[in-house]
């Protein structure tokens, strides 16, 4: 997410390219439809005193529908007399996008940063836990694979065999085949979900529907405890609701991309 901060600015041409905040200079935030856009996912605009807002690398800030329009800009009209751009994280997913679909480039580096995460998933290197460890998880993971199995169509070596890749190459080719057919805003939903769970795996389970919050956030926990790493109830209390809500707006930012015709 903080990486997403250096991307966005305002036409007014206000840089936060070292800021954190900055100091409001607006006095509405509001919407408007966008005249004959080009591309389909571009259809709401969000204004600032009916300013248009530009990101980072000065692409018109414009989002697929009015629902997700709104939450941005509700995010600006929230925010007091200092800006937090951490504390709009609606904004920064939707800024990350845009630059996305100008830039086919950047695509190709997220595509494939997915699949060296995937392949490196601590779901799947569980096999280096002590035995009662190993057989916890197994009971716990194998019936999410299982079902990541059938949704996907792709072979995923679950057992504990030193030598066997965790992915066949018809696996990684499905898998491969999946992320290039899904649009920017999606990926951008889904890269989100992935740094906030640590896992391609339940990233994965929470953008095709598979389990809800609460469950990728329960699993996460478990995961970290398995692999001896911090344990989240040692974290502050507000940390787990920070999670808990950058979540719920990587899930919101996914729901509401749905394009909508601007013909009447």
């Amino acid at each position: 997410m903080r990486s997403f901060v250096k991307q966005f600015k305002f036409t007014e041409q206000v840089s936060i390219l070292h800021q954190a905040q900055i100091k409001k200079c607006y006095k509405e935030a509001s919407i408007e439809m966008a005249p004959n856009p080009i591309n389909p996912f571009h259809q709401w605009i969000i204004k600032l005193d009916g300013k248009s807002i530009k990101t980072q690398k000065k692409n018109i800030l414009a989002v697929p529908s009015p629902q997700l329009a709104a939450y941005v800009a509700s995010e600006f009209n929230n925010q007091n007399q200092n800006k937090s751009f951490f504390s709009m994280p609606f904004l920064l997913l939707a800024s990350h996008a845009v630059d996305l679909d100008f830039d086919a480039s950047n695509r190709e580096i997220l595509e494939m940063k997915f699949m060296f995460n995937l392949e490196n998933d601590f779901i799947f290197r569980r096999q280096l836990n002590s035995e009662q460890q190993h057989q916890t998880e197994t009971q716990t993971l194998d019936p999410f694979l299982s079902q990541l199995y059938r949704k996907l169509n792709i072979q995923i070596n679950s057992k504990d065999v030193r030598n066997l890749e965790y992915l066949n190459q018809q696996g990684k080719i499905k898998l491969e085949s999946y992320i290039r057919g899904i649009n920017n805003w999606q990926l951008v939903s889904l890269n989100q979900k992935i740094e906030i769970l640590q896992s391609c795996i339940l990233g994965l389970y929470l953008q095709l529907g598979l389990i809800n919050i609460q469950m990728a956030l329960g699993l996460k926990k478990q995961l970290i405890e398995f692999e001896n790493f911090k344990i989240l109830s040692n974290r502050k209390e507000n940390n787990e609701e920070n999670f808990k809500t950058n979540l719920e707006v990587a899930q919101l930012f996914s729901e509401s991309i749905t394009t909508q015709s601007i013909m009447y």
